[in-house]
């Protein structure tokens, strides 16, 4: 397969320090997200974060199932640049959904897409309100997010996965620092998230089980802060 060029929109933690990353070609928008996860040293010492433009040889997963259809592997790979403020806003601009429902194009009426319903996609770009919940059971490395779409659909403590914001909270240990954060959200004329579905969880007590939402990412405009999209 033909090497391409993604520019990384999402890069999510998992607890074991493995590292999801996922990327759009801009070309084509289509977007790619590589099941060979790299740890978090790796994307330290390799300067990955959302913006990094990344080339290599992508090949589609054979065993992969909706919602999931973005899955892949990878090889050959290289860190080839860094998108602009202006590309990356373009690129999550080509990528827009009015909604939630509008972007997963199926009925949403909780934090659950049930498994016998999965859309064809399992990450989609909104624009949305959001209300960050830090210090969530007292523990600052967990972060939760309340989401208001522009449709007006509202849900209440999202899982907050974005690998810059946790590396945040870990060192400020702080609600006050966190509630700063928030400010300075707000402030920003525009707020996009990345909202990505997990692989398919059935809940221990109710049985609910399906696709779970959680937040990949959250992206300002004009301003970004840069302790949340830097490794310095």
């Amino acid at each position: 397969m033909m090497k391409q060029e993604i520019i990384v929109t999402d890069l999510t933690r998992f607890s074991d320090d493995k590292v999801c990353l996922a990327g759009i070609n801009s070309d084509t928008m289509e977007l790619m997200r590589p099941t060979t996860y790299k740890s978090q040293a790796y994307c330290v010492e390799n300067k990955i974060l959302p913006g990094t433009k990344i080339t290599a040889c992508f090949t589609p997963k054979p065993d992969r199932t909706a919602p999931h259809l973005e899955d892949c592997l990878w090889n050959s790979i290289s860190v080839t640049g860094k998108a602009t403020s202006e590309e990356f806003k373009n690129l999550l601009d080509k990528s827009l959904a009015s909604s939630i429902e509008a972007g997963f194009n199926v009925p949403i009426s909780g934090k659950l897409i049930p498994a016998y319903n999965p859309p064809g996609l399992s990450i989609i770009t909104i624009k949305a309100k959001i209300q960050l919940h830090p210090g969530y059971d007292d523990d600052f490395s967990k972060l939760k997010v309340s989401i208001t779409d522009r449709a007006g659909c509202n849900m209440q403590y999202l899982p907050l996965a974005d690998l810059g914001f946790f590396r945040f909270a870990q060192q400020r240990h702080s609600r006050e620092e966190l509630y700063k954060l928030q400010d300075f959200i707000n402030r920003q004329a525009d707020i996009y998230l990345r909202l990505g579905l997990g692989r398919r969880w059935a809940h221990r007590q109710d049985g609910r089980d399906g696709y779970w939402l959680q937040v990949n990412g959250i992206y300002t405009f004009p301003e970004f802060l840069r302790e949340i999209r830097s490794y310095e």
